[in-house]
């Protein structure tokens, strides 16, 4: 990988760690820490597809989407999962069928997580954005110093 490739990824995993300390603060804010596993499952992997471009992509556990956005009513729950979940928040086990007649007929009201850590991000450019200046920098000295 050429240097100047190197000094881009180095500015956007920057900015993927960064990334996934505000939505493990927005997770926290909206209560969602009851195991710490979706906590624990974020992830984001830098790949490069060109030169000086790179393809940035977050994972978790796949419930982060219901998370985000809740549930709609009309639908429960996996019971195996909210069994859990009430083990973690200290509810009898029992409770957990109630809970998801609950939530059948209610739904889950969303978090808007990803939106908020979005908006949150949106002012963490910099880093990225000087990543890029780093890179145009030693372009335009390498060239001056060919000549």
């Amino acid at each position: 990988m050429a240097e100047f490739d190197k000094i881009i990824q180095n500015g956007i995993e920057e900015y993927g760690e960064k990334l996934i300390g505000i939505l493990t603060e927005e997770l926290v804010k909206a209560g969602k820490d009851a195991s710490g596993k979706l906590i624990k499952s974020l992830n984001v992997d830098v790949k490069p597809v060109g030169e000086a471009l790179f393809q940035v992509l977050l994972t978790s556990e796949d419930y982060l989407k219901y998370v985000d956005s809740g549930r709609k009513p009309g639908s429960y729950v996996p019971i195996k999962a909210l069994k859990q979940w009430t083990r973690y928040r200290g509810i009898p086990e029992e409770a957990a069928y109630a809970i998801n007649n609950k939530i059948f007929r209610f739904g889950i009201k969303p978090t808007n997580v990803l939106k908020k850590t979005q908006d949150r991000m949106k002012k963490e450019t910099d880093i990225i954005e000087k990543a890029y200046a780093e890179y145009i920098s030693s372009i335009i000295i390498t060239r001056i110093k060919e000549i």
